[in-house]
């Protein structure tokens, strides 16, 4: 499934295309995750407020539906923090559902990451192990 993946300083947001959700994964490699409905458009469309103060130096501001999905929510900022990418990359997530979460496979040109996203909130990212 196409889709889109933005690292930030702390945690990644992944999300599937047609904008269908975007999850957050906090943390490094384990922490917390949560999924939202995608927010549609971009931040200035839903007259989100101005942020709090200037962006970092090597930091960026996410656009499009990632950066309406982190301004609509100060929590969601606080956690994440800022972008360490300019923009999203364009990537394939593969997605396996099972009884007790699913496993996401982010693939991108840069290389693939699969995480495992528990129904109890909780993430795990592996790294890639190859033959």
């Amino acid at each position: 499934m196409g889709g889109a993946v933005q690292p930030f300083e702390r945690g990644v947001l992944l999300g599937d295309d047609p904008a269908l959700d975007v999850a957050l994964c906090a943390g490094g490699s384990s922490g917390r995750w949560l999924r939202r409905p995608a927010v549609g458009g971009d931040a200035g469309a839903l007259g989100s407020p101005v942020l709090p103060a200037p962006v970092p130096p090597d930091r960026y501001a996410p656009t499009g539906r990632f950066g309406a999905f982190w301004r609509a929510d100060p929590a969601l900022r606080a956690r994440l923090g800022y972008a360490t990418t300019p923009a999203p990359d364009t990537a394939t997530l593969l997605v396996q559902r099972s009884t007790r979460g699913e496993m996401v496979r982010v693939e991108h040109p840069e290389g693939a990451v699969p995480y495992v996203l528990y129904d109890a909130g909780i993430f795990a990212r592996y790294a890639e192990h190859l033959p």
